[in-house]
């Protein structure tokens, strides 16, 4: 499965560690400007473009799978916008990172292979047990109905 970007090519020129990011996918700087989060997953820090790709507004579904590895996943179906904002994205941010974030915390980074027209996005956490990824996909579908109701 390949990981979609789209990325502000705007420089911040500082880092902000206070903002908060709301849940959706994030271009992943580069130059180390932007909001500084650190990945509990791969031990790293990653500089965070503030502006997301696509929030939770954009995801019409949500649901496990399995990748071409056999690793589980979760797959987010984005709606009509939000497939042209990560058609978009991924097409510039080919061969770069993304983040998603959840509850203002890096969960996932992903590296765009290519463009991807499908709007779908996936989440893939090394090692995470499936009763996590559950309840996470379960948290994610709770937050899009009480945002869209």
């Amino acid at each position: 499965m390949v990981l979609l970007i789209f990325v502000s090519t705007i420089s911040l020129g500082q880092i902000k560690n206070d903002e908060y990011l709301q849940t959706g996918w994030y271009y992943v700087n580069v130059d180390n400007s932007g909001v500084k989060r650190f990945s509990e997953n791969d031990s790293a820090n990653y500089y965070i473009n503030p502006a997301p790709i696509v929030t939770l507004i954009n995801f019409s579904e949500v649901y496990l799978d399995k990748n071409v590895m056999g690793n589980n996943i979760i797959v987010i179906k984005l709606d009509e916008n939000g497939k042209l904002l990560w058609e978009n994205a991924t097409f510039k941010w080919v061969m770069r990172k993304v983040a998603f974030v959840y509850k203002n915390k890096v969960v996932s980074i992903g590296k765009v292979l290519e463009k991807i027209e499908s709007g779908i996005t996936t989440i893939y956490i090394k090692g995470e047990p499936l009763d996590l990824l559950n309840k996470l996909k379960n948290n994610i579908d709770q937050e899009i109905k009480d945002l869209k109701h």
